[in-house]
């Protein structure tokens, strides 16, 4: 049984060599593609950092918008000025935060085509 890549002879080599070509030599995977290279370990770990940012970034903003609101309530009440904007305020936090996750998770489409 015949190889695919057939060894070039010595006389073959040296007509490539006067026409100015060299023999094809295996390349390894690029290093990006191989998992255990530095390149691609950090690449891994960039992109878990990216995804952590992404999924806890809508948490982060409403435990703000949260504690905002709460520190201003507690001042209202202490100085005697009325708390309804702010118990209002804290009352939506998770109706905006449901309207960020619907349109963050739930509308994208599944397909490999984008919408036009």
């Amino acid at each position: 049984m015949d190889p695919i890549y057939k060894p070039l002879t010595e006389l073959d080599k040296q007509k490539l060599e006067a026409r100015g070509y060299k023999e094809w030599e295996y390349f390894g995977i690029p290093n990006y593609a191989d998992p255990d290279s530095k390149t691609c370990k950090i690449k891994i770990y960039l992109y878990f950092i990216y995804q952590i940012i992404y999924i806890y970034l809508d948490h982060f903003c409403s435990l703000t918008v949260l504690l905002l609101s709460i520190i201003g309530r507690h001042q209202c009440r202490k100085h005697g000025h009325p708390v309804y904007g702010f118990n209002l305020n804290i009352a939506m936090i998770p109706v905006f935060y449901f309207f960020a996750f619907k349109k963050k998770h739930l509308e994208k489409s599944l397909d490999s085509v984008s919408r036009r």
